[in-house]
């Protein structure tokens, strides 16, 4: 039994309901076991298991489920949304209607490239409202990845070129199912600011779309900073929300904006994002902070807050990037062994990151988001040098995410 966000309290963020914890039909942890299971002085019950008999839910009551692991799916549109980013519905294989899932959240794509020897797979935030009652695909937006200003040689990003220049409609692929805990609380008593670089504005404008339909709303403040109107995805949609959500408001930020960009039409400043477009004056608490975007505009706002006073349990942020966007990838080759698996090969600068280097060896590794934040890819490491490709938060001694790492010399990991 597990209490996921109280014995009976509701979660207003989450739309999670409470319940009278002394009805029969409600959810009190207490009342699942036994009396002999509780303290007799303080009447609390143990942090631990309890054997307990579940039955299932009235089948009325369920939602559509999800899958587990990777399931054929079909490319079912494209559309160009701004220069260089492409937008993408999906359909599944055998499923009509598709799950909802949290705003957010993101699904994984596996795709046989025709230059790549093995399946690429990449993480993508979902755009469109996460509750739908007829969902027929999933959708999208990706923009090509180039290489980065510090490391001008490396290769542009191969799925999101494929995805720009050379998928079409009726493409086969595989998909797992949404996950991922990047969610933003469609009810708040806080602010909620979302701050978007870019592409990075998708899981906002899953969000946006998702509260569109709601009815209610917290006070919600987006800041998007982009180079120009041309890379300026979404931003007519984006209007047409502010219309339907009276409690949004809205910096558009160009950074290098075009002769013909017009300043309060287009945009409303030009430059970089600064606290002073965040925290606004008359927010009367302290609002929860939501990014995405590249990594140096993360870490600028981040420091900037915190220059601010800005408490930083209060800052939430998901990256998705290309292996090669970030830092420079090391040439190799280097011999890699995984230990449990028993299995070694050479890496290259070819080969990605260790967790697509063991999928090309037929490994099956834990992962989740593939992007740093989540730590579920994390393994050992034995022996060997590695480097993380983005500034993760979880930096351990001995332990690497093998989403995010790839060798600086031979390594032996222990998976």
């Amino acid at each position: 039994v597990v209490a996921s966000y109280g014995w009976w309290q509701e979660n207003k963020e989450l739309r999670l309901p409470g319940f009278n914890p002394l009805s029969n039909s409600g959810s009190n942890y207490n009342r699942l076991i036994e009396a002999r299971n509780i303290d007799p002085i303080s009447g609390s019950v143990p942090h631990r298991s309890a054997i307990c008999r579940l039955r299932a839910a009235d089948e009325a009551k369920k939602e559509r489920p999800a899958w587990l692991g990777f399931r054929p799916a079909t490319i079912a549109t494209l559309r160009e949304v701004a220069d260089g980013v492409t937008r993408v519905g999906i359909q599944v294989k055998d499923l009509d209607i598709l799950p909802d899932y949290r705003p957010g959240q993101h699904i994984t794509l596996r795709v046989k490239l025709p230059e790549a020897l093995q399946a690429v797979t990449r993480c993508y935030s979902l755009v469109g409202s996460a509750i739908g009652s007829d969902r027929k695909e999933y959708v999208i937006s990706v923009r090509r990845v180039v290489a980065p200003p510090n490391a001008p040689d490396a290769p542009p990003g191969m799925m999101s070129s494929f995805i720009n220049d050379g998928l079409e409609v009726g493409t086969e692929i595989e998909l797992k199912a949404p996950s991922g805990r990047f969610i933003i609380p469609m009810q708040s008593d806080d602010p909620i600011v979302i701050v978007a670089g870019g592409i990075g504005i998708t899981p906002f404008l899953s969000y946006l779309e998702t509260v569109a339909t709601m009815g209610t709303a917290p006070r919600i403040h987006l800041v998007y900073a982009n180079r120009h109107r041309a890379v300026h995805a979404y931003g007519d949609r984006i209007k047409v929300l502010k219309e339907v959500i009276p409690s949004l408001s809205i910096v558009n930020i160009y950074n290098e904006p075009a002769p013909d960009d017009v300043l309060g039409v287009d945009y409303d400043k030009s430059g970089f994002v600064g606290a002073e477009d965040i925290l606004l004056a008359e927010f009367e608490t302290v609002p929860q902070i939501y990014l995405c975007g590249p990594p140096p505009m993360m870490s600028a706002v981040e420091d900037a807050l915190a220059g601010r006073g800005h408490p930083p349990e209060r800052v939430y942020k998901e990256v998705f990037v290309s292996p090669v966007s970030a830092k420079p990838v090391p040439t190799g080759p280097y011999c890699v062994s995984f230990a449990k698996s028993g299995v070694t090969a050479q890496w290259t600068d070819k080969s990605g990151s260790l967790l697509e280097f063991g999928e090309k060896l037929g490994l099956s590794l834990d992962s989740g988001c593939r992007a740093g934040q989540c730590e579920s890819c994390a393994v050992g490491v034995e022996s060997g040098s590695f480097q993380h490709l983005l500034d993760v938060a979880a930096k351990e001694e001995g332990r690497c995410l093998i989403c995010q790492a790839v060798p600086t010399g031979n390594l032996v990991l222990d998976a």
